[in-house]
C-alpha cells in the first residue's frame, strides 16, 4: 500500500484527494491578477492534497475537486486545467462565508504539531480522521447512505457531526451504538440494528485496514 509522509505524520493515498486536484478558484485568480504571462504558475497549497480539508478559511467557500480524466490528473499541474478552474469561478459563491469545520482545524492543526483531544492525538492521523468521518456520517445521513457516493459537501458535514462525538473521547464513542439503539426502538429492534456502525454501510470502510501496525481505536471502541 502507498504510504506518504508529511511533518512526522504517516497516512495511505486514501488520505488524500487521489486523482481529483482540489482547489480555490479564488486563490488561483489572485495568482494570476495583474500578471501580464497567463504562463505565471499558479499556486496550488500542500493541505489542499489531503482528503479532510474542503473549506477555505479566508474566502470562505468550499473548495473544488476538478479532473482532466487524462495520465496528467496525477501531477495536479494547474496551468493544465486552466479552463476548469475559469468555470469554476462562473460557480456563485456560497451565500453566507461558511468557516472550517472544528476537523479540519483539528487535522491542519496537528500536521503544525499541535496537540488536539487525547483519543485522537493517540492513533495515526488517517484511522482518527477515518473514526470522526464515518461515524459523522452516520449521524448526519443514517445507516444507508454509502461511503462511495458521498460528496465533499457531504463529508464535510460528516466531520462536522462526528467531531462533536469523538471528541468526548472513548467513552462517547462506546456509548454511540446504545445511544442510538433506544432512540429507535431498543436495542433489539430491527432499525436500530441497521444504525449498529459494525451493521451500517460504513462498516467496510470503518473496519479496512490502513496499515497491519496501526488499525486505529474506533473497531475496539465500538
Amino acid at each position: 500500500m502507498c504510504r506518504f509522509r508529511l511533518r512526522q505524520s504517516e497516512f495511505s493515498a486514501e488520505f488524500t484527494t487521489g486523482l481529483e486536484t482540489r482547489i480555490c478558484p479564488y486563490c488561483s485568480a489572485e495568482d494570476q491578477n495583474g500578471q501580464q504571462s497567463l504562463d505565471v504558475p499558479m499556486r496550488h497549497r500542500r493541505f489542499w492534497r489531503l482528503s479532510p480539508v474542503c473549506t477555505h478559511s479566508r474566502h470562505g467557500t468550499f473548495l473544488r475537486d476538478i479532473r482532466l480524466k487524462k495520465w496528467g490528473d496525477q501531477l495536479h499541474e494547474l496551468l493544465a486545467m486552466r479552463d476548469l478552474i475559469e468555470a469554476e469561478l462562473l460557480v456563485p459563491k456560497n451565500v453566507e462565508p461558511k468557516a472550517p469545520s472544528p476537523f479540519q482545524a483539528y487535522v491542519e492543526d496537528r500536521l503544525e504539531g499541535h496537540s488536539g483531544p487525547s483519543w485522537l492525538d493517540g492513533q495515526d492521523i488517517h484511522q482518527a480522521s477515518r473514526a470522526v468521518e464515518m461515524l459523522g456520517g452516520l449521524i448526519a445521513f443514517g445507516p444507508r447512505q454509502k461511503a462511495a457516493e458521498m460528496t465533499l459537501r457531504k463529508w464535510d458535514e460528516a466531520g462536522r457531526f462526528g467531531w462533536g462525538l469523538v471528541v468526548g473521547g472513548e467513552a462517547d464513542v462506546a456509548a454511540f451504538p446504545k445511544d442510538r439503539a433506544r432512540l429507535f426502538g431498543g436495542e433489539g429492534s430491527v432499525e436500530s440494528h441497521r444504525w449498529h456502525p459494525e451493521k451500517c454501510c460504513y462498516n467496510r470502510q470503518l473496519k479496512k485496514p490502513i496499515s497491519s501496525s496501526q488499525k486505529g481505536h474506533l473497531p475496539d471502541a465500538l
